[in-house]
């Protein structure tokens, strides 16, 4: 036997001692319980029997030995019958639970496996065709879009699963926002959808996002809105660019002068 075997041997042989020790102190607790039961049983007699040995009418102590002996009984009995109320109310309790978890249990067999109605499932696959088409004409370059696919749990791009976040550069983390966000917008032209039908946009072209990525955006925004719902840009870009961008499209600009500053700012305070 080797080293190991015999340390292992000898941890074996310990807990089992262990275990034999716990239960005789076990079966010794019950034993000084029992033994504490039979010595007030002893007590009790004795003082009965010293109450009467020394009672100067023993046939009246006998009496009223028989009484309290009486009204422990019943007290017992009582106290016994109580008892077996509360376990036939337990048991008229459980089987009150116990016919609602059938009907529960039924019940949940009724519910569909995937909580995804097929409508779903379609509206899905439509955000996720549309937020691929869209990155390989914004010129995503970290992987291939083809990659990407939307989480059934919590309806977010991913790949093979996992969360995309740390998979790619800046600017395509920006892209795929922005290819995310014209999606869900054209699977609401597409679907019966909660989606308001209103998407704004504060600077999009962050993170140095090169010009004609985001000159698709502008086109890709005026041609999903064709039908319906409104894609508003606030960006600092000039506008001769924009215009460029939206050549042939449907807009509308609202230029302001960076002269005037802020466009929101707070009011003067009066003097």
């Amino acid at each position: 036997m080797t080293y190991d075997n015999s340390l292992f041997f000898i941890k074996e042989q310990i807990k089992a001692f262990e275990f034999v020790l716990f239960d005789c102190q076990k079966k010794l607790e019950f034993k000084k319980a029992e033994q504490s039961n039979v010595e007030g049983g002893i007590a009790e007699l004795k003082s009965e029997n010293n109450k009467l040995r020394d009672s100067k009418n023993p046939s009246m102590a006998i009496q009223e030995a028989y009484l309290r002996a009486k009204i422990n009984l019943e007290n017992k009995i009582e106290d016994i019958d109580q008892a077996i109320s509360e376990v036939i109310q337990t048991r008229l309790d459980l089987d009150t639970l116990h016919i609602r978890f059938k009907r529960l249990q039924a019940a949940r067999k009724l519910l569909p496996t995937n909580i995804l109605s097929q409508d779903d499932i379609r509206k899905l696959a439509s955000l996720n065709s549309g937020l691929v088409s869209r990155l390989e004409k914004y010129t995503f370059s970290s992987f291939s879009p083809e990659l990407i696919e939307i989480s059934r749990e919590n309806y977010q791009p991913t790949r093979e699963g996992y969360d995309i976040g740390f998979d790619t550069s800046a600017s395509d983390g920006i892209r795929i926002i922005w290819g995310y966000l014209i999606s869900l917008f054209a699977v609401g032209h597409e679907f019966s959808t909660n989606h308001p039908g209103v998407v704004i946009f504060d600077e999009p072209r962050q993170q140095e996002a090169n010009k004609v990525s985001f000159a698709e955006l502008l086109k890709d925004a005026a041609q999903t809105s064709k039908n319906g719902g409104q894609i508003i840009f606030a960006t600092s870009e000039e506008e001769s660019v924009l215009r460029a961008a939206l050549e042939g499209e449907q807009y509308t600009i609202a230029a302001f002068d960076k002269i005037d500053g802020k466009l929101i700012r707070k009011f003067p305070t009066s003097a």
